[in-house]
């Protein structure tokens, strides 16, 4: 009987020690064998790319032109060329419209381009831009004009984000000038 409790004992204490062998290699296996790392998130380039944008808002007439036209809609189209992280040339299409008591409406289209300065390269980024270009209304009559401004851009993802501008014009008109201002929220894609 006691060779038999010693046989017992014996077999107890190898099953132990197999045991533990067993879930010490198992434990260590899954120590010594890493997961494999996450793939590469493709990272979008900063420079040398285009974006495309469209904003909507309101057309602020400004001093004896504020006598005769009332604010009214503002609709800004453009398509805009990044050279760098902070710098980009855009080409726009603008369209405004003032309200007058005398004629109803007056339409006022714009096609120009200029430089955007992007202040920083964070996801939130303030800009100032400006240009100059052609100014055309209802009669067909075109005419010079500058534009200045600034405003706020907020990347939403890589390729969207959204826009608020704030933009003076002057447009030149035989020897007066013809002054607006615009305010405009929109989205900017890019491609």
């Amino acid at each position: 009987m006691k060779n038999h409790r010693l046989t017992i004992l014996t077999l107890s204490q190898l099953l132990i020690l197999i045991c533990g062998a067993y879930f010490s290699t198992a434990a260590q296996v899954v120590v010594d064998t890493p997961a494999p790392p996450p793939p590469p998130v493709p990272q979008l380039s900063t420079s040398h790319f285009f974006s495309v944008g469209g904003r909507v808002g309101v057309a602020i007439p400004h001093g004896e032109v504020n006598d005769f036209f009332d604010p009214n809609i503002a609709a800004t189209a453009d398509l805009e060329y990044h050279a760098t992280e902070q710098f980009s040339i855009a080409g726009l299409f603008g369209y405004r419209r003032f309200s007058s008591s005398f004629s109803g409406h007056e339409n006022l289209y714009q096609i120009s381009a200029g430089p955007k300065f992007y202040l920083t390269t964070d996801s939130t980024r303030p800009f100032v831009n400006g240009g100059a270009g052609a100014f055309v209304d209802d009669t067909g009559t075109v005419r010079f004009g500058l534009h200045l401004g600034g405003g706020l851009q907020f990347q939403v993802s890589p390729k969207v984000a959204l826009e608020g501008e704030y933009q003076f014009h002057n447009v030149f008109v035989g020897g007066a000038n013809f002054r607006f201002s615009t305010v405009q929220g929109g989205v900017r894609f890019r491609f």
